[in-house]
């Protein structure tokens, strides 16, 4: 009976270290991660009224070689796509990675860094795809602003996971991702002249509306869910 109290710390150790391996993708296939990261060139230029444009050679990287090392980002897309039907603009990005880093690193972070302030606390929102309402997407949205010389620059941001299998938002994405093999993280951005505005007619949701159903198509198609 002596020994018991050893074996229950052995086992309290190696589930700990399970857990937290778990947490931060110690054991990710490397496989399916590259096939994930690969799945992002099948993404169109073009979602219906939406065009696309590369970041041209001039422009600065939308994210540093630094800033990929940092963020342990494996691959990514960014892209800038226009309605010339009303002249409305948004911005793409998707990074695709392990769990643990991809999972952290949220815009109230990040954007912060550059100088821009939250409005106010985060909030969700659902998004309903045009070609099936019973799809939806879970996403955050948030506006920032940042003084700029006599004025301001506002920005509104959504942004989502997904495990290549739905779009959402979870409160602790570290956690509800961990032991997956891969993760997305979609950010939509664009320029705003007033914070606070209804999401329901945002431009980034009619966007992304549009774009669900072939995001899917394009990033889930070679993903299965684990049984």
């Amino acid at each position: 009976m002596r020994s018991l109290p050893l074996l229950v710390v052995c086992l309290i150790v190696v589930g700990s270290g399970v857990i937290h391996g778990l947490i931060i993708d110690r054991w990710g296939s490397s496989g399916d991660l590259g096939r994930a990261v690969a799945s992002l060139q099948q993404i169109p230029n073009e979602f219906g009224d939406w065009k696309s444009q590369e970041p041209t050679t001039s422009a600065r990287e939308p994210i540093s070689a630094k800033e990929l090392e940092v963020g342990e980002i494996d691959g990514y897309l960014a892209r800038i796509y226009t309605n010339p039907a009303n002249g409305s603009t948004v911005n793409l990005m998707i990074v695709c990675g392990r769990p643990g880093p991809i999972s952290v690193h949220t815009p109230d972070i990040c954007f912060k860094g550059a100088g821009f302030e939250i409005v106010k606390q985060y909030q969700r929102h659902q998004i309903a795809s045009t070609q099936d309402n019973s799809e939806t997407a879970e996403a955050f949205f948030a506006d920032f602003t940042k003084p700029v010389n006599a004025g301001e620059q506002n920005l509104r941001v959504f942004w989502m996971w997904s495990d290549g299998i739905q779009f959402f938002g979870p409160d602790n994405p570290r956690i509800a991702f961990a032991g997956k093999d891969f993760l997305y993280k979609i950010y939509l951005t664009r320029a705003i002249e007033r914070v606070g505005d209804p999401p329901e007619t945002d431009q980034c949701v009619s966007f992304f509306k549009l774009a669900m159903p072939i995001l899917q198509r394009s990033l889930f198609s070679e993903q299965k869910p684990k049984i």
